[in-house]
């Protein structure tokens, strides 16, 4: 098997560190990484990296999806900045302890002004027994963050909108007051019991049938009175009939729907 020429490697102050946070049960904050223009065979004897070009504070930090054993931690140099070589890393936690170091291939970070520019990440993976050992807190000064980064949250909230999009479509089905017609997305069904509330489609089902019976009530009371008069006889003599419709007040028989 062939052996790696690029890896990062904890030094001896970082070992220490990581076992009394296990004992602790106190996490580590890996805040800085620093660059050096340095070539390095990496070595847990160092304490700190020599011929610093560029250093920041760790733009993300989180467990890898794929082995909860490794914690990933992005480095990223904006576009902005250059102007040297790049051949080592130095992570450092906030007590300015170089806690992990590692080579990298020789890479060059040019300015903006030598007419090339680009943002430079460096993604460093540490190997943990406990993954929690690792305070994955950022520093609010940190402003920039990796693509990757940006569109993996930007995936995680939208999901999260969809969730809440659809959580509150089903409370409103719940509580639709427009039902009954075929526009509507939300209907009310009918009801069963007494007590139970009236939509819309029974209501007017209702109403129409009470319009209904009450002009049928009408034209039998019509027919009816003109049947009685027209058949009554008083002292011997038939009464006159009326062509002029009967009012129902004039009846004195009150109909309801």
């Amino acid at each position: 098997m062939q052996e790696k020429q690029y890896y990062t490697m904890l030094t001896k102050i970082g070992i220490a560190k990581f076992i009394a946070a296990r004992a602790s049960g106190n996490g580590i904050n890996l805040k800085r990484f620093k660059l050096s223009s340095q070539s390095i065979l990496p070595n847990e004897n160092i304490t700190t990296l020599e011929g610093i070009v560029y250093e920041a504070n760790i733009n993300s930090k989180y467990v890898d999806e794929e082995n909860d054993c490794y914690v990933n931690l992005e480095c990223v140099v904006p576009s902005n900045v250059g102007g040297f070589e790049i051949n080592a890393i130095g992570i450092y936690d906030e007590e300015n302890h170089l806690i992990a170091l590692g080579n990298l291939p020789p890479t060059y970070k040019p300015r903006l002004e030598q007419g090339s520019a680009k943002e430079l990440l460096i993604k460093v993976t540490m190997e943990l027994k406990n993954a929690s050992e690792v305070v994955l807190e950022l520093n609010p000064s940190v402003v920039l963050a990796s693509r990757d980064f940006v569109n993996k949250m930007k995936l995680e909230l939208n999901l999260r909108i969809d969730a809440e999009v659809e959580r509150f479509t089903q409370e409103l089905k719940k509580y639709a007051l427009k039902n009954g017609d075929s526009t509507q997305n939300f209907q009310v069904a009918d009801a069963q019991e007494p007590n139970d509330a009236i939509n819309k489609k029974q209501l007017d089902a209702m109403q129409k049938k009470a319009q209904e019976l009450d002009a049928a009530l009408e034209q039998k009371m019509q027919t009816t009175i003109k049947q009685t008069i027209e058949t009554s006889t008083i002292a011997g003599a038939r009464l006159k009939t009326s062509t002029r419709p009967i009012n129902k007040a004039e009846t004195g028989v009150k109909l309801n729907p």
